[in-house]
């Protein structure tokens, strides 16, 4: 079997996760809205609001547009959603092949497979390690 990854947890990851633990707000509350407004100010809009990663990735693409006919492109390392979202707005999904020393998208192996129904290149950082977006962004 092969492994997930080599995770690069700090003490302060973990202290910051017992803490809210041991406090009345494992699933809401201040660190949610504190997440939320850190969000806001990366993304530059005026509000925003998390939900699981299934849910968040199904409004993502369903926000852009994403339907029948489309093409998204992805890797098939990855937890399911990434691609089954996708398709449950009617998206075909396209699988490209990865990076062998990362598990992440191969920008190359993306760029083969663009067609005129690509809407979407979705990346993910596979254990750890950040996918090359700079590429990607060049290619999308």
């Amino acid at each position: 079997m092969l492994p997930y990854g080599r995770q690069q947890i700090t003490d302060s990851d973990i202290a910051a996760v017992a803490e809210a633990l041991h406090s009345d707000w494992l699933t809401t509350g201040p660190r949610v809205d504190q997440f939320e407004a850190d969000l806001e100010a990366v993304a530059g809009v005026p509000c925003a609001v998390v939900i699981n990663g299934t849910a968040a990735l199904h409004t993502a693409y369903a926000a852009v547009g994403i339907g029948a006919g489309d093409e998204v492109i992805t890797t098939p390392m990855t937890f399911v959603a990434t691609a089954s979202t996708a398709a449950m707005l009617g998206a075909g999904v396209v699988f490209a092949d990865v990076e062998q020393d990362t598990a992440n998208l191969d920008p190359a192996a993306v760029e083969a497979l663009v067609t005129p129904q690509t809407r979407a290149i979705t990346a993910v950082d596979y254990a750890g390690h950040p996918a090359e977006y700079d590429q990607l962004r060049k290619i999308a």
